[in-house]
């Protein structure tokens, strides 16, 4: 298996996790017994949770064991994520910013700082995203 297969089948689980809880959660609500059905989600809902914590134990531990070379640097995938993440972050607070404008700001300067941090992202994620599906978990 590749790294990301791995990723995609971490966000399958934590899709199902999320929408069992809701599940769950509508069970709880409902008047109606059911608690041989909230038995069984919960225990699925347990092995689930399990399951995202071994995917998410497999892929630390090889994000700190490789590194990939973006520009010049090589950094552990582990850094370049946590970067890629600083980012995506700081590209919201513009946005935010942007979109949330009273025409008292330089709209065209936050847009300016957007568009840069954009290039640097996409730089990062293409070198993660590419390395991801060329390396193989042990």
């Amino acid at each position: 298996m590749f790294i990301g297969e791995l990723i995609v089948r971490r966000k399958n689980v934590k899709k199902n996790i999320s929408e069992l809880r809701d599940f769950i959660q509508g069970l709880t609500d409902n008047v109606i017994d059911n608690s041989d059905l909230h038995s069984k989600a919960l225990n699925m809902l347990f092995n689930l949770l399990d399951k995202y914590q071994d995917y998410s134990i497999a892929l630390e531990k090889v994000n700190i064991e490789n590194n990939i070379v973006i520009g010049e640097s090589e950094i552990s995938i582990s850094n370049a994520v946590k970067l890629r993440n600083t980012i995506k972050g700081k590209m919201d607070v513009l946005s935010d910013s942007i979109n949330g404008s009273d025409y008292s700001i330089d709209i065209f300067s936050l847009i300016a700082q957007r568009d840069t941090l954009t290039e640097e992202y996409i730089l990062i994620d293409k070198t993660i995203t590419t390395n991801d599906w060329k390396t193989a978990l042990e």
